[in-house]
C-alpha cells in the first residue's frame, strides 16, 4: 500500500502541486499538522515532504513523502544539524520532483532557506511557529526568512520582521483542540498510577537548562508529597533527564518518553501545578489555563510575554513552595497576553490561499 501511494504521488508530479508543505522540525509540524488536514479533507493537490521528527509526527497522513523517498543519498533524520545545507544535487532533486505553485516551510533548519530560494518561481512561505518573544534569541529572527516572499508569525513582534509579514497564529494553541482533549485517556497512556497532587516540569536544552534541571531535582528531593513528571523537549527525547535521573534516587519523579506521544498540552492538563524551563510549553500550558511557574535558578534570566504579565520566575526549593501552596488565581486571557490572533488554522489557510 505504501509503495502503491508512493507510485501515485510520483505521477502527480508530471504537474506542479498546488502546494508543497517541507517539514522537519517538531513544534512546527505540530503547529502546521491542523492546517494540513484542512488541505486534505478539502481533498486539495498537495505533498508534505517531511524529515526527523515531523515525520513521526505526521506520520499516518497520506500526501506524505520522506527525503529518501525523493532519492535523496543524503541522512535527512533526527540526527540533522539546524546548520547543515543540503547538497545542489539534492535541491535540484527536489526541484524536479515536487514542483510547486505554493511552497511553505518552517525557519528551525537553514536547509528551509535553500529550498525556498531555489523555489523563487513559486510563491514562497516561511512560517514561524515561536510566540515573539520567548526569550532574548527569538527578539533576533532567523536569517533564512530573508528568501521567503511571505513571513507567517504567530503573534504581533516587537519590531516589523518582514515586508510582507503575516500575523496568524499558532495552532497549537486553540483552545477547541484543548476540550477535545480526554485527561483519562491521557493518564491511560502512562505506565504508571497517578497520585495527586501533580507536578509537571517542561524542560528544555543546551547548558543552561544542564544546570537548571540539576538545581530542579535537587530541589524535588523536598516534594516527596508531589507526583513529579517531566517532559523532554522533542528534540534532547529525554537523554539528558534520563541520565540526571539515574544518579538520584527519586521515586515520586518520572520521565514521560517520548514514545508515549504525550505532548505539552496534554501533559498541562494533568497538572494541579506547572513548572517551566523557559520555553514554549509555558505556553501553552497557559493556553491550557494553567498558571506557570518559570524555574530560572540565580544566575538565569528570562523574559517573555508570560514573565511580563506576572507569571513569577523562581529558582529555590523555598520560593518554589511557596508558589505551590498559595492560592491560585485565575490566569488572565492568553490571546490578549500574547498579542496573538485565535482561529490560526483558518487564518493559516485563507493566508496561503489569497496569495
Amino acid at each position: 500500500m505504501k509503495r502503491l501511494l508512493v507510485a501515485l504521488l510520483f505521477m502527480q508530479m508530471l504537474s506542479a502541486y498546488e502546494t508543497v508543505f517541507i517539514l522537519h522540525d517538531a513544534s512546527e509540524a505540530q503547529a502546521l499538522s491542523p492546517v494540513i488536514d484542512v488541505y486534505l479533507r478539502n481533498h486539495e493537490d498537495i505533498c508534505v515532504l517531511a524529515g526527523g521528527s515531523a515525520s513521526e509526527i505526521l506520520a499516518g497522513k497520506p500526501h506524505i513523502l520522506s527525503f529518501d523517498q525523493l532519492g535523496i543519498t543524503e541522512k535527512i533524520d533526527k540526527t540533522w544539524n539546524q546548520e547543515s545545507l543540503l547538497s545542489s544535487e539534492s535541491i535540484q532533486i527536489i526541484l524536479e520532483k515536487l514542483p510547486a505553485k505554493r511552497v511553505i516551510s518552517g525557519v528551525a533548519y537553514e536547509f528551509y532557506g535553500q529550498l525556498l530560494e531555489a523555489y523563487a518561481s513559486s510563491i514562497t512561505f516561511a512560517y514561524w511557529d515561536n510566540i515573539n518573544y520567548e526569550g532574548d534569541e527569538s527578539l533576533s529572527p532567523p536569517k533564512m526568512i530573508e528568501v521567503a516572499q511571505h513571513l507567517l508569525i504567530s503573534s504581533k513582534p516587537p519590531t516589523t520582521l518582514h515586508p510582507q509579514e503575516h500575523i496568524v497564529g499558532q495552532p497549537c494553541l486553540e483552545r477547541q483542540q484543548i476540550y477535545e482533549l480526554d485527561p483519562s485517556k491521557i493518564r491511560a497512556q502512562l505506565p504508571f498510577p497517578l497520585k495527586s497532587p501533580i507536578l509537571v516540569f517542561f524542560g528544555g536544552y543546551g547548558r543552561a537548562y544542564n544546570k537548571a534541571l540539576s538545581q530542579f531535582l535537587t530541589a524535588a528531593e523536598g516534594l516527596s508529597e508531589y507526583t513529579i513528571l517531566l517532559l523532554p523537549h522533542p528534540r534532547t527525547e529525554g537523554a539528558i533527564e534520563r541520565r540526571k535521573l539515574s544518579h538520584r534516587m527519586l521515586p515520586h519523579v518520572h520521565l514521560i518518553e517520548p514514545t508515549w506521544n504525550i505532548t505539552s498540552t496534554e501533559a498541562a492538563l494533568l497538572a494541579n501545578h506547572v513548572v517551566c524551563h523557559p520555553t514554549i510549553a509555558g505556553i501553552h500550558a497557559a493556553v491550557a489555563e494553567k498558571n506557570v511557574i518559570y524555574w530560572t535558578p540565580p544566575g538565569l534570566t528570562h523574559t517573555n510575554l508570560l514573565t511580563e504579565s506576572g507569571a513569577p520566575q523562581i529558582g529555590t526549593l523555598a520560593e518554589l513552595k511557596t508558589h505551590l501552596t498559595a492560592p491560585q488565581t485565575p490566569p488572565r486571557d492568553i490571546f490578549e497576553i500574547l498579542q496573538a490572533p485565535r482561529n490560526s488554522t483558518r487564518l493559516i489557510y485563507e493566508t496561503l490561499h489569497a496569495e
